[in-house]
């Protein structure tokens, strides 16, 4: 007892080492990488250190700015110019120079950043960026900001750089307009927007891929089918339902593979990837209580039969002289923990290992009683996807898919304690 106790300390401090280790060194790694920006005076909306924009062109984007001010609840448009960005990405630096410069409303963060570079670390003839801040998250003008940048590509490529600021600081100001239902004069929107309140789908909702929402439904399914596989002998043995597992995974992968191949390029297909590989860079209020609305009631349940949860490691025959129906009773547990695991998928995307390593902590620390066991994994299980959320906030401009941190973590401490526990070792 005294080993195993032991054995849980040190397996629960290498976690807490590999856990610190990542939120600290993530950040540090990416140090390297910080933009060598110009000056950013919060009281200037245009910052030309690149020296291609007229006079009459900035007059133009802060009489814009004064309009938007007044209307839009503070929102601004930044025009910044560059003559490179070293060794970062367009959409890197243009990143950083927006939350540096702090356009907008510090309350609504949103501020507009039109980043025009004479030569980028992938085209020496220049490029171009729209980044938007998160006051605009979910609505059009961050789902159009690509196509919005795109109007700048003509007057660009001709050297006619105020031609592509001011088209572009239209547009975007057209498009802010609409979001805030009000009339901005001297702008001419070009971009195509069927949408009459500014949100996706007609709505405030974020547009994540069609097939989360049908996430839940889609997940009994696989269980319903796994399970039906796996009694092909009259009986679950262990091997035959991880085989069926295996079956009905790689059937669904190909489904998702398919999806992946006939989905928009330039639209759908990064929203498919960035959701395969979780994020919790677009959850809102609203997900939160969808969530709670779902997962309590399921916690709750889980509660009470917690006690009958302890009796599932006996063996069948003893737990049915106590009175228990085993196959109801598994079968209770899995619909549980499937539909809590599909509608949290639905909404953050798939962020592996944390429902695979927290529980074997937690069960490490204060043993199989359910009782406890429940509401610890609840309570660490949300302090370690915190801190790696923070990691992966920390580590660059953008936010780095939380399922690559998880696993970075996870895979290293769950062969420990494979490897630890094997062949009956403790």
């Amino acid at each position: 007892m005294k080993t195993m106790k032991r054995f849980a300390a040190r397996i629960c401090a290498l976690f807490v080492v590999l856990t610190v280790s990542l939120t600290a060194l993530v950040p540090a790694a990416f140090a390297a990488t910080k933009a060598q920006l110009p000056d950013l005076p919060s009281s200037q909306c245009v910052v030309d250190d690149a020296n291609i924009l007229s006079s009459s062109t900035k007059t133009a984007i802060e009489n814009l700015n004064a309009q938007l001010t007044q209307q839009c609840e503070g929102a601004q448009i930044g025009v910044l110019t560059v003559d490179y960005t070293g060794s970062l990405s367009t959409e890197d630096y243009a990143v950083q120079a927006a939350n540096t410069w702090g356009l907008g409303s510090s309350s609504k963060n949103n501020g507009v950043l039109i980043l025009l570079v004479m030569q980028s670390q992938q085209y020496a003839d220049g490029d171009y960026y729209l980044a938007t801040g998160d006051g605009f998250r979910n609505t059009t003008l961050e789902k159009q900001a690509s196509a919005i940048a795109q109007t700048m590509e003509d007057s660009f490529a001709a050297g006619d750089y105020d031609a592509a600021v001011t088209t572009c600081a239209n547009n975007v100001a057209s498009t802010i307009a609409d979001l805030y239902g009000v009339t901005l004069s001297g702008t001419t929107g070009t971009v195509n927007n069927d949408n009459t309140d500014g949100y996706n789908n007609g709505n405030d909702y974020y547009e994540a891929p069609a097939a989360s929402y049908q996430s839940p439904f889609l997940t009994l399914l696989a269980v319903v089918i796994v399970l039906n596989l796996s009694r092909i002998k009259r009986r679950s043995e262990l091997f035959v339902l991880v085989l069926s597992g295996v079956i009905v995974k790689s059937m669904f992968d190909a489904l998702v593979s398919f999806i992946k191949y006939i989905a928009d390029p330039e639209d759908k297909l990064p929203t498919i990837t960035m959701w395969l590989m979780g994020s919790l860079a677009n959850v809102s209020y609203r997900d939160v209580l969808l969530c709670a609305a779902i997962e309590i009631p399921c916690l709750a349940v889980a509660m009470i039969l917690r006690w009958k949860m302890n009796l599932l490691s006996l063996d069948q025959e003893e737990a049915r002289s106590l009175g228990i129906n085993v196959k109801k009773l598994r079968l209770a547990v899995i619909l549980i923990a499937t539909i809590m695991t599909a509608v949290t998928v639905s909404v953050c995307g798939i962020i592996g290992w944390i429902g695979l390593v927290i529980p074997h902590i937690a069960r490490l620390l204060i043993g199989n009683d359910h009782r406890t066991l429940i509401p610890a994994s609840v309570l660490m299980g949300s302090i370690y996807l915190l801190l790696i959320d923070t990691a992966a906030r920390a580590a660059t401009a953008g936010e780095v898919p939380l399922s690559i941190l998880t696993a970075m973590v996870g895979a290293p401490f769950f062969a420990v304690i494979l490897r630890k526990t094997s062949g009956g070792r403790e």
